[in-house]
């Protein structure tokens, strides 16, 4: 066989490996788009089911389905706004004990803000798995941006910890006795918004401001 026949002979199996392909190609995407459907159609049967479940609760909601991982988006956008009245937030989920978990993020100076998230600790409590040593822990959103903070909370002893986690290690451990003092230290120390400041600013500048709107 020359090198021209056998250079026609090459290309010629190319085009039938390559109409090949593409048939496989398109067989996979039409596959894909199948598996598509079905998923919406799963997930579309899943939201029912769980806003009617929701509904079935009435006042008295079932916090332990709410806080399983990956759940419906209904069964999510329903613990965030519960969460949410209650001065919390849905962060994320706990490697250690595979559940979601909840946030705390407080400004230095709110009005009944730490009686709001002390209720909303103690009603979502009893419903979070303990870590080690008999902890609920909950996730703290604050300024600080170089380490991660925590509130560990016992509810059998009524105590809590704050700790620093640097690189998912604890390398700090702030004592304190109650859940009250404990979020009050957060909110003095570990805010996430300054509103302090912002209105000591404002409240300094409009004098200011008014002189000169008189001149």
């Amino acid at each position: 066989m020359t090198i021209t026949s056998e250079l026609d002979l090459l290309n010629r199996q190319l085009a039938l490996a390559q109409a090949k392909h593409t048939a496989a190609v398109a067989c996979l995407r039409a596959a894909e788009r199948k598996e598509d459907l079905a998923d919406e159609k799963v997930n579309g049967i899943k939201a029912q089911i769980a806003a009617l479940t929701i509904q079935s609760w009435g006042d008295k909601p079932d916090i332990a389905v709410l806080l399983q991982p990956r759940c419906s988006y209904v069964y999510y956008n329903y613990l965030s706004a519960l969460a949410s009245d209650m001065g919390l937030s849905v962060n994320g989920e706990w490697i250690d004990t595979k559940q979601t978990a909840l946030s705390i993020a407080m400004s230095r100076h709110k009005a009944g803000a730490i009686e709001l998230v002390a209720s909303g600790i103690r009603l979502f409590s009893p419903y979070i798995r303990k870590a080690k040593g008999g902890w609920v822990k909950f996730g703290v959103s604050c300024h600080e941006s170089d380490c991660a903070w925590e509130l560990w909370y016992s509810p059998a002893r009524g105590n809590c910890q704050l700790v620093k986690q640097v690189l998912c290690s604890a390398v700090e451990r702030i004592e304190l006795g109650t859940l009250e003092l404990a979020l009050g230290h957060i909110e003095q120390h570990l805010w996430a918004d300054n509103t302090l400041d912002i209105e000591a600013h404002q409240v300094i500048n409009v004098p200011a401001l008014e002189e000169s709107m008189a001149h």
